[in-house]
């Protein structure tokens, strides 16, 4: 008895999956309506970031390309610095080829000649990636945070506050981990619709 519910209940998963993916994963735009998809290029990030124990220090991200599908969102990037207190002979640590993830909250995407910028862009993110100093393995590191985004013409400014992760020897305030908050300026930033 179960076996026929249970192709019943297959069949019918087959049948929603097209609109479900569409509403997740986006699709081809109609004629004169805004894409749902994008491919998001982001030359330089960099910015300020605050940790709990109130330890300011910079953070910069370097060549990330996301792509966006529907609400659905990927990317990587080709480096992300953060500074950290590890004396004045290395004051810099950070992630090579960082990875990241998410799910879009709110987006409102703005046509800007032939390309697209946003305004706003709201979304979670979870990133990580091996914390680098002298040898690319010195440990994996990861970030998870609520993002707000604001690009026109190439710029913008973006806030997240989240929690980071370290390897021990490069660890926040003694800690392997860190609630932060950052506020961001964003260079060489727009996004290609399809």
């Amino acid at each position: 008895m179960r076996f026929p519910r249970l192709i019943l209940l297959a069949a019918c998963l087959l049948a929603a999956a097209p609109a479900l993916a569409a509403g997740l994963f986006g699709g081809p735009p109609e004629p004169g309506q805004m894409p749902s998809r994008f491919i998001r290029v982001e030359g330089v990030d960099a910015g300020l970031l605050f940790t709990q124990s109130g330890d300011g220090t910079q953070r910069l991200r370097l060549a990330d390309v996301t792509c966006i599908l529907g609400r659905v969102r990927f990317g990587v990037g080709f480096v992300e610095m953060v500074g950290v207190s590890l004396g004045a002979d290395e004051p810099f640590a950070g992630m090579l080829l960082p990875a990241h993830i998410g799910y879009t909250l709110w987006s409102r995407p703005a046509r800007t000649g032939f390309l697209y910028g946003v305004a706003p862009d709201v979304y979670v993110e979870a990133g990580g990636g091996w914390f680098a100093l002298h040898t690319p393995f010195d440990g994996p590191a990861a970030r998870l945070a609520l993002c707000c985004d604001v690009d026109y013409y190439g710029f913008g400014v973006g806030f997240d506050a989240g929690a980071l992760t370290s390897p021990p020897k490069y660890s926040y305030s003694s800690r392997e981990y860190a609630l932060y908050a950052c506020l961001r300026l964003r260079v060489l930033t727009f996004g290609i619709g399809f």
